[in-house]
């Protein structure tokens, strides 16, 4: 009987819907996977983004330092020529005006060279605690990951059990009836190619079915398609 061979390719279709659910959920445990890297990597670029702006205001600090020190030689050697040297008048006043712009450069520099210490050393108090908190947040999205590997791993078996179930099923089904469908699957894309006769109605493409076509569907004598989607019609 057609219905006795249907049945077989049924359970076929069963397999395929398993199969593909079960494809569909891999592919959204590597997405969520993706995801939870993605924003690891993120943190940990954000991170070192704050200590490269860190290791700069450190290189600015050693800057200003070093240019104080610069002017700091500078202003000893003005001082040593004003008391050493002789010199006209005029020659006396354009130096002590350098010598005193160089005080003044001097004094700013070393100013804003203690701003920049304290601002430097509340940055790595503050990256500190960044850098300890991004690591217990690690923790738990590797946990998270740990997690997903895991569910992945399983899904992984359970598909190719249902692969092998399905290739089994599809050995014991007649040629031309895993064609069709097969076809089916291939030129409509159909997730589910056979379609049980719900009341007068095609369960695929719910459009009404003739009493002729329930009948003889219900009789399982031959193959019967949905006059109006082509889907193999099954009666339960």
């Amino acid at each position: 009987m057609m219905r006795e061979r249907l049945a077989l390719l049924f359970q076929v279709q069963r397999q395929d819907r398993a199969i593909s659910e079960l494809s569909a959920r891999l592919e959204r445990l590597a997405a969520r996977r993706r995801e939870l890297e993605e924003r690891i990597d993120q943190r940990r670029a954000e991170l070192a983004e704050k200590r490269r702006a860190l290791d700069d205001l450190r290189r600015e600090s050693h800057r200003r330092n070093d240019e104080v020190d610069s002017l700091d030689y500078q202003m000893r050697n003005y001082e040593k020529q004003l008391r050493e040297s002789i010199m006209s008048y005029r020659e006396m006043e354009a130096l002590k005006e350098k010598l005193d712009w160089t005080r003044r450069r001097m004094e700013e520099l070393a100013d804003g060279a203690i701003g920049l210490m304290n601002e430097i050393e509340a940055k790595e108090k503050q990256l500190a605690g960044e850098a300890e908190a991004l690591s217990a947040w690690e923790r738990g999205m590797r946990e998270e990951i740990d997690r997903v590997a895991q569910e992945t791993a399983a899904r992984q078996a359970e598909l190719e059990r249902a692969r092998e179930r399905r290739a089994e099923l599809a050995a014991q089904v007649e040629r031309h009836l895993l064609e069709q469908y097969e076809r089916l699957m291939r030129d409509y894309r159909y997730d589910e190619p056979i379609a049980r006769v719900e009341g007068d109605s095609c369960s695929g493409c719910k459009m009404w079915l003739s009493e002729n076509t329930r009948d003889r569907v219900r009789e399982g004598r031959e193959l019967v398609v949905c006059e109006n989607c082509h889907r193999i019609l099954y009666w339960e």
